[in-house]
């Protein structure tokens, strides 16, 4: 028997939350190689959301609009599928698109309940990427025969090149931060670590995750020079930034100092390649898909405009319209918007979140800029940002109303006379 007025403990969620963030982990880590589908991110995802939701796991209130609005992205998929020629396609591809959106939502409900998980999942997304990053660079050097490339090109644990390269982009960007803010030893040791990733990067030979790189470094360091008050500390962004981007051009240097780098090199560094701008090209297709699109309001499921056209979108506003509707369309661009408005703030409010903060958002917004000409809809890492940029919005809203209550509970202790309450 429980003697009167002794609290039962009950379970609440995981054994332990060094259990659960080793877990947490994991999952991210396996992100990095998806070399068949479903991957084994997906198995083990699937695996681990219905046990924590069981354990406990909530909604913040504050990720609702995450939730609404993927789910109604989902809802035009679905509609949209209906629409499709040949529908044995349809089921598999919404499965996964919904797979997704359940991601993006299960990693905003973690933060939301513990800030603390942004660490864990950055760290376990650049573990992934340097090991991914090295397979690939490996592989593009023959020391592993034909695994990790394709079409020439390096592309690690993924099967396309133009996915490594970006998923590479947010771990890079972290150390970037890192190695312009620490001091000599980190700074050395980050940079380091970057080094590795931008050889990644580059050996992807994507022209848009080239464009990525630059434009998020540039933002990140732009960033950190209009919140840092301190001049000195100004001054140290330039001279270490200065030193990475010799030793860049050095790596570079020697990379291209090899026959077929260089001659990779030169024929994707055209801006407009034939595929692009040729009859019936990518740039012309978007003018053909939009309006095609102004008589198909419901969509035209997924696979469809491939088979129309002989390549697809290449366009995830065009995608997002195609397979999900103008419905998808308004709810996926709302979502974006939202998501660009909400966590903006955080990137200039200091406390532990804001490091993760403002590496997830600039890559974020860098992503919405390449998705202009690349589709990222089935991006796993993409659906992961989200999922960070909601957490980080539950977890300061939770300590916003935590400080309210806090302050709150001490003015009531006191009369208004300045006395102590009884």
């Amino acid at each position: 028997m429980n003697p009167a007025g002794t609290a039962v403990a009950r379970p609440t969620g995981l054994p332990t939350r060094s259990f659960s963030n080793a877990i947490l982990w994991f999952a991210v880590f396996l992100g990095g190689f998806v070399f068949v589908e479903p991957a084994p991110y997906e198995y083990f995802l699937a695996a681990i959301i219905p046990l924590w939701m069981i354990l406990g796991l909530s909604v913040p209130r504050a990720i609702s609009p995450l939730v609404v609005l993927m789910t109604l992205f989902l809802a035009g998929g679905i509609i949209a599928a209906a629409q499709a020629v040949d529908l044995d396609e349809q089921p598999i591809y919404m499965a996964v698109s919904g797979f997704l959106a359940l991601s993006a939502c299960f990693y905003a409900a973690l933060i939301g309940q513990g800030a603390d998980r942004l660490d864990t999942i950055v760290g376990a997304w650049i573990s992934s990427a340097l090991l991914t990053a090295g397979l690939g660079i490996l592989g593009y050097f023959g020391l592993t025969g034909e695994m990790f490339v394709k079409f020439g090109r390096a592309a690690g644990g993924f099967q396309d090149p133009n996915v490594f390269g970006p998923f590479l982009i947010f771990p890079f960007i972290v150390l970037v931060r890192r190695a312009l803010t620490h001091r000599l030893g980190g700074a050395l040791a980050n940079g380091t670590l970057a080094l590795i990733l931008f050889a990644g990067i580059f050996l992807s030979f994507s022209r848009a995750t080239w464009g990525l790189a630059v434009l998020t470094a540039l933002m990140m360091g732009i960033v950190l020079f209009l919140t840092e008050r301190s001049p000195s500390a100004r001054m140290r962004y330039v001279g270490v930034a200065a030193v990475g981007l010799a030793l860049i051009a050095l790596l570079l240097a020697a990379a291209l100092s090899l026959p077929a780098v260089a001659d990779l090199f030169q024929q994707r560094a055209q801006i407009i390649q034939e595929y692009d701008g040729g009859r019936f090209g990518r740039f012309e297709r978007y003018a053909l898909g939009f309006n095609l699109m102004l008589d198909h309001p419901l969509g035209i499921g997924s696979s469809e405009f491939g088979r129309m056209f002989g390549e697809d979108e290449h366009n995830i506003w065009l995608k997002t319209i195609t397979t999900y509707g103008w419905l998808g369309f308004v709810a996926f661009s709302g979502l974006v918007v939202w998501t660009l408005l909400a966590a903006f703030p955080l990137m200039f409010r200091t406390g532990p979140i804001q490091v993760a903060t403002q590496a997830a958002y600039i890559v974020f917004a860098g992503h919405i800029v390449m998705a202009t000409v690349i589709d990222i809809d089935h991006w796993r890492h993409v659906y992961l940002l989200f999922g960070l940029l909601w957490g980080a919005i539950a977890a300061d809203r939770q300590t916003v109303q935590t400080r309210l209550v806090e302050q709150q509970s001490g003015a009531a202790r006191f009369h208004p006379s300045g006395g102590v309450a009884a």
